[in-house]
């Protein structure tokens, strides 16, 4: 908003200008916080202070001068700029960077820096700003809420509006992700502050089931080690699916949650293995492998294996697929990929998925198992790694070079090294090492 104001004497007029979260002084501040800035009229004179004593030093009993020590005279700010955050935390020591200036240079003062809630003071500081500098304020365990932000120094005094929130971080563990239905579910509350202290006080818990159905609300009281253990029993005949556990401290917005399943567990009848003979290929390779089931008394498993090959290209596209008489194990051979799509996690290579499927001969029970194969073009990987990133002419360049299969296991090979470079004409030479 602008506007003017009449001096003391009705005789003078100062212009002000007051810049808020959409002002240029938000972006300057680097944004997400609370910007503040008053220009005044040119006419406000800096107040002259009392003279600059001399200091002197005694030696020996006599006594010389040495330095004259300025003394911190405040100055009338014609225009000011203060930066705060737009949130405080309750409990923490919070910053508010200022600027003062005097017409093109800057200015001395003191500077009181106050919280206030209903116009009452909850928080105060001060501090001298030598032109620029900071305030720190410690805010007290205040209840979240709306506050003002008064900052005031000779011949200026501006308010704005900041948040308090409670500093509390929570987090909810519980002693397993999944259950089954008629267990237990034993849940930890743990509240820390930002300085990871802990903090005592209460909490709201509340559980949805997987329809989103509010089944659980409890108050808990977290101790002084910040800690809070209550139990969850779940019914015969829960609804089975993924959990919402949520907790939020008293008074605040600081919040956490936590999945879990709840889900029938059935021990299965028999493992499936898939043994390959590496754990990668090249794309003009074809894939074998060995699928094995047995039972956990280690009988091995009669019926029928399914193999679905999978490539990675953005997406999973099927390419391969095949079905066997299962007695026990069965040894495959898949279609060379010829291509996949290259990903920075596999350094490079592509992935194919194996899918594989053994039905129990007689009921048709099913058992299932997953492998990846990482898909590359070349057997051998070579690194080069410099000594440093720049080097001087005339100086030695060391390299480290490394030759490794894709599984990272070492590898002897012949590795020939060119070197492009240009020399003191520019003109581009090749040095090649063996």
């Amino acid at each position: 908003m602008a506007g003017t104001e009449n001096a003391a004497n009705g005789a003078r007029m100062s212009r002000r200008t007051f810049l808020t979260g959409s002002g240029a002084a938000l972006i300057l501040a680097a944004g997400g916080g609370l910007a503040l800035a008053r220009q005044f009229g040119a006419d406000d004179d800096p107040q002259a202070g009392p003279g600059t004593p001399e200091v002197t030093a005694t030696v020996n009993g006599q006594s010389s001068p040495t330095m004259t020590a300025a003394p911190r005279v405040d100055q009338a700010a014609d225009g000011y700029l203060a930066v705060a955050p737009r949130t405080f935390r309750a409990g923490q020591a919070e910053a508010i960077s200022l600027a003062l200036f005097k017409g093109d240079k800057p200015a001395n003062s003191t500077v009181t820096v106050a919280l206030l809630k209903d116009g009452k003071a909850v928080a105060q500081a001060a501090d001298w700003v030598p032109g620029r500098g900071s305030v720190a304020l410690s805010v007290p365990k205040l209840a979240a809420g709306d506050y003002q932000l008064k900052i005031s120094g000779k011949g200026f005094s501006d308010t704005g509006a900041i948040t308090v929130e409670d500093n509390a971080i929570l987090f909810l563990e519980t002693d397993k992700p999944i259950y089954k239905p008629g267990q237990t579910m034993r849940i930890r509350l743990l509240a820390l502050d930002a300085a990871l202290r802990p903090v005592s006080g209460d909490a709201t818990v509340a559980a949805l089931d997987a329809k989103g159905i509010k089944v659980f609300k409890k108050t808990v009281t977290a101790d002084d080690f910040g800690m809070a253990s209550f139990d969850l029993p779940l019914s015969d005949e829960p609804n089975l699916g993924v959990w919402k556990l949520s907790a939020t401290m008293a008074g605040g917005k600081q919040t956490a949650q936590r999945d879990v399943r709840v889900e029938k567990y059935v021990l299965p009848k028999y493992d499936v293995t898939v043994t390959l003979p590496k754990e990668w290929a090249l794309a003009s390779e074809t894939l074998t492998g060995t699928v094995s089931a047995e039972y956990s008394f280690g009988k091995p498993v009669k019926g029928e294996v399914e193999i679905v090959a999978q490539r990675y290209v953005g997406t999973w596209q099927e390419y391969a697929r095949i079905t066997k008489p299962l007695d026990g194990s069965f040894s495959f051979e898949l279609p060379a990929v010829r291509y996949v799509t290259g990903t920075p996690a596999n350094g490079g290579g592509g992935g194919v998925r194996l899918d594989v499927t053994v039905r129990e001969e007689g009921t048709g029970y099913e058992e299932q198992n997953s492998t990846l194969v990482t898909i590359v073009a070349s057997p051998v990987g070579v690194r080069v790694v410099p000594e440093t990133a720049s080097f001087k002419p005339g100086l030695p360049l060391a390299l480290l070079v490394t030759t490794e299969t894709p599984d990272h296991q070492p590898v002897d090979a012949s590795v020939a090294l060119a070197v492009n470079y240009q020399d003191a004409k520019y003109q581009t030479r090749t040095e090649t090492r063996q």
